[in-house]
């Protein structure tokens, strides 16, 4: 049996990704990796779950990442997000992007304002 994906999913799966209804896209892997260690940590000492129904997803490796890869990704998924409406037509997926506090990360936060 075969499972039916839909855009988002696949769109996600070509990417290597495992997207989830909310996802975060942050710049790059060492991101995800500072995020999921945080995560761990809190769960050790409390007991609570951060990550349990929320993606972290670096925007790429190398040059396909960084501030530039996050809007990109983001626009991208943005778009197919509005094609997965549940019955109420409302958007399934909800995707937001997480910059570095740096001069490319402000930058960024203010092209990604200007945009969408």
């Amino acid at each position: 049996m075969t499972e039916e994906l839909d855009t988002v999913a696949r769109y996600g799966r070509a990417l290597g990704w495992q997207l989830r209804y909310r996802t975060v896209l942050v710049e790059g892997t060492t991101d995800v990796e500072l995020i999921e260690l945080a995560a761990r940590l809190e769960c050790k000492a409390t007991g609570a779950e951060l990550l349990a129904d929320l993606a972290i997803v670096p925007a790429g490796v190398g040059d396909r990442g960084g501030t530039q890869g996050v809007i990109r990704e983001l626009v991208c998924l943005r778009g197919y997000a509005r094609t997965c409406l549940s019955q109420n037509g409302r958007p399934l997926y909800r995707f937001v992007g997480l910059f570095d506090n740096d001069k490319a990360g402000r930058q960024a936060v203010g092209a990604a304002r200007n945009l969408d």
